[in-house]
């Protein structure tokens, strides 16, 4: 699967990421809500931008759950979490080894790893089901099957 590329907004005429969410069945949904990199906590945004830049473009690696949703409240907190359909070990250690911190595998069975540092808690996980839409459909609670695909932010 191929994220979408970015929308141009109406209103403010900038580039906007695509919201998926388990309640579309993982689809993109047209809202009017807006989500941008520097609508996160200017840590996250950072963070976010080293991971982009230590990784490259990695299609279908998305930012899921509780920062989605809090970057579209406009709340301050990011608890910052990537799936990936597979390979998140691996980006994991890519990942840590730009930053200067710490790969640490969580499930290995699952493909869960954490990227730690002082300041610095990332989370990445193989995707739960073979695309995005099965993957937030697997989720535990509705705020945690919101995605958009980081590329796009």
């Amino acid at each position: 699967m191929v994220p979408p590329s970015p929308q141009r907004s109406q209103r403010s005429g900038r580039a906007v990421a695509p919201l998926h969410s388990g309640a579309t069945g993982g689809r993109s949904r047209d809202a009017s809500t807006e989500l941008r990199l520097d609508d996160l906590p200017p840590a996250a945004a950072a963070l976010l931008r080293a991971v982009r830049a230590a990784v490259g473009p990695v299609p279908d690696l998305v930012l899921v759950g509780g920062a989605v949703r809090d970057a579209l409240l406009g709340r301050s907190e990011a608890d910052l979490d990537l799936a990936v359909p597979r390979g998140a070990l691996s980006l994991a250690d890519r990942i840590a080894r730009r930053l200067n911190a710490a790969a640490v595998v969580l499930d290995a069975d699952r493909g869960a790893a954490r990227v730690a540092a002082p300041g610095v808690q990332l989370d990445l996980n193989d995707f739960r089901a073979p695309t995005l839409a099965g993957d937030l459909a697997e989720r535990d609670y509705t705020v945690n099957a919101l995605a958009v695909p980081l590329e796009a932010l």
